[in-house]
């Protein structure tokens, strides 16, 4: 698999240029330190690589390093907690 360089910032996750990204992932947190995965996003002439994945488990890594729980909203991220059930452990019951 290709290497990409995923940058990060509170509330967003991305690969590219951070005005004109490649892909996304944006979340907010609220006061119970609840992580709601909100939108992922992947251009078109990177799908298929994997790439929604990566910035799933980047997003992860932070929930673990922050201490948040994760409400899946958006549906790539519903569908990335059905496929690894190893990650429940963060989702919001």
């Amino acid at each position: 698999m290709k290497e990409f360089n995923l940058q990060e910032e509170k509330g967003l996750i991305w690969i590219g240029d951070r005005n004109r990204p490649d892909a996304y992932l944006s979340y907010t947190v609220d006061y119970h330190n609840q992580m709601a995965i909100r939108h992922t996003v992947v251009q078109k002439e990177l799908e298929g690589q994997g790439i929604a994945k990566l910035l799933t488990e980047k997003a992860i890594e932070v929930a673990r390093r922050e201490g948040y729980t994760i409400d899946p909203i958006c549906s790539y991220a519903r569908h990335y907690f059905r496929k690894y059930p190893e990650h429940k452990d963060l989702v919001v019951k």
